[in-house]
């Protein structure tokens, strides 16, 4: 529909609904782009970060004073820091006594409206107003991914993205979503990468509301139901998925690499590398690597996938963008 925005930004990945390439200015995507890659990094403590990195990562926790600010602070902290703040979040976001409001800097001609928020309970938003806006749309970035598999259920991650569709305690019809979405008009999809997972969709403006209501079910505590009867069934498609992959060049290169990674880390002493670097997982999985293996192995991938929910799926490991047509209000 023509002078239609509905924006989803996940992690550099847009999703646009009726907007010609020529509207779209570039500082949205590259705004949306810094304000999710601080989403994604638990709330951190300035101590636990090395001074080289401290004004950087001050300017993170407030989403930057500039988007390169945003950006650098969230790349650039070591691994064993990262490890420190990951540890540290949820003793700070349950410290939190009220929701953190920040303003958000935009370029002059800039027409919505940014909010960004912290919640008590560690989750980042950013929340954008476009009055003219006709769509709606929302994503939300998990901080993990196939690298968080476990080494006896490969494809793990993968699965449960497909399952968080398939029933909630609060809508339990396995395709609630799916139909609700659809009669909004609107359209959702997901993805699991390597070291974030990430869910969007986008609707009729009006119906943002029970849009998100339902979205949200996919990551509250006992949330998803992860039924026996969904979860053997959806082993199809992740099946289905893994056999039109093999048909993509780009995928068996992937697979090739990660071949070599694995050969490499075999090569090694064990004195160096105990272990293959996590890129060297078979991220999608198959029926033999979620279901023939484990089971051979007295393995119950749906109690894997309810641990794997319940420790992955936290609210400091989130990062939340909601685009509509109301004003962002202060918490």
């Amino acid at each position: 529909m023509a002078g239609t925005r509905a924006l989803a930004f996940l992690g550099g990945v847009v999703a646009v609904s009726g907007m010609s390439p020529s509207t779209m200015r570039l500082s949205r995507a590259v705004l949306a782009r810094g304000m999710l890659l601080a989403a994604a990094t638990p709330p951190p403590s300035p101590l636990a970060v090395p001074p080289a990195h401290l004004a950087l990562e001050l300017g993170r926790r407030t989403f930057g004073r500039t988007l390169t600010t945003a950006a650098i602070g969230s790349l650039l902290v070591p691994p064993s820091a990262l490890a420190a703040l990951g540890a540290a979040a949820p003793t700070l976001a349950a410290a939190a006594m009220k929701t953190r409001v920040f303003e958000v800097r935009t370029p002059a001609l800039e027409l919505r409206q940014f909010r960004a928020l912290l919640l008590p309970n560690g989750l980042r938003v950013l929340l954008a107003s476009d009055k003219e806006a006709e769509r709606a749309a929302a994503a939300l970035c998990v901080r993990a991914g196939y690298f968080d598999d476990p080494a006896g259920v490969p494809g793990l991650a993968h699965f449960c993205e497909h399952m968080l569709f398939l029933g909630t305690s609060k809508y339990p019809a396995e395709d609630s979503f799916d139909s609700f979405i659809n009669s909004a008009a609107g359209a959702n999809n997901a993805y699991t990468a390597s070291e974030s997972t990430c869910y969007y969709f986008d609707v009729d403006a009006p119906r943002l509301p029970d849009a998100l209501d339902r979205f949200a079910q996919f990551f509250v505590k006992n949330g998803p139901l992860f039924t026996p009867a969904a979860t053997s069934r959806e082993l199809n498609a992740i099946e289905s998925e893994h056999s039109k992959n093999l048909q993509q060049d780009s995928w068996r290169e992937q697979e090739l690499l990660k071949l070599v990674s694995r050969r490499l880390s075999q090569q090694t002493e064990k004195s160096v590398v105990s272990e293959p670097h996590p890129y060297a997982k078979f991220g999608t999985g198959n029926k033999r690597t979620l279901s023939e293996e484990p089971e051979r192995g007295g393995v119950d991938v749906r109690a894997e996938l309810l641990k794997y929910h319940s420790s992955k799926y936290t609210a400091e490991r989130m990062g939340l963008v909601v685009v509509g047509e109301k004003s962002p209000q202060p918490a």
